[in-house]
């Protein structure tokens, strides 16, 4: 997962140490340990991770049939997020540019075959993806360009230390919607022992994951 992040985000203008790129093997590699994964087919160095992703993207074959079933679901979370925003000329807005805008990326990232598949349901023409994918990407690289230029600025050591310590004020933002989100759908909060105690009656009913009673 980690060289497909690193792959795309060469594309757009992101430039990685090799050191860099084994230290989020490293991250991914404990996280896959976490989640159960056996260890002798997680990478412990990017080299690795690039071997591994070449072998998967030369035999994963076409998208499953369970891609728009994936798709839908991430829909809902999609429209949750906008049914928060308090105003109607923000939920408008929001639903006319952003959500197409990540379709849009969804649909360079993932390639012609997957990301047709993916957005089968949003019935968008082939013109219509392509030029959201396109714009989506553009919106990316010009966004990459002006981090990379803000980050150079005088203090850059003292601001990673600062979210060393703190977070990333960004990561933080997101942390706090999903917060707001959780209690509002009164689903578990997002916490990392949230399922600790979970049992497999938890994950039954999956037909509506925002409608999921707290517990």
């Amino acid at each position: 997962m980690q060289m497909g992040v690193k792959g795309n985000a060469t594309r757009f203008g992101v430039d990685y140490s090799t050191s860099d790129l084994d230290a989020v093997t490293r991250f991914w590699a404990y996280t896959a340990y976490v989640f159960g994964v056996s260890e002798e087919i997680v990478p412990q160095k990017s080299t690795e991770g690039v071997q591994l992703l070449d072998y998967i993207l030369a035999t994963h074959g076409e998208a499953s049939r369970w891609s728009p079933d994936l798709a839908e679901a991430s829909l809902k979370y999609e429209n949750a997020i906008v049914d928060n925003i308090a105003s109607p000329v923000g939920r408008w807005l929001t639903r006319m540019t952003l959500i197409p805008l990540v379709h849009g990326f969804t649909y360079f990232v993932s390639g012609d075959a997957l990301g047709s598949r993916m957005l089968e349901s949003m019935k968008y023409s082939k013109t219509h993806l392509k030029f959201l994918s396109f714009l989506a990407s553009s919106l990316v690289k010009f966004a990459v360009t002006i981090t990379v230029l803000v980050r150079s600025r005088p203090g850059r050591e003292r601001r990673m230390k600062e979210c060393a310590a703190h977070g990333d004020p960004f990561e933080n933002s997101l942390y706090k919607l999903i917060e707001i989100l959780s209690q509002k759908y009164s689903l578990r909060t997002s916490t990392f022992d949230v399922h600790d105690a979970s049992t497999l009656k938890d994950f039954e009913s999956t037909a509506n994951p925002l409608s999921s009673p707290a517990r």
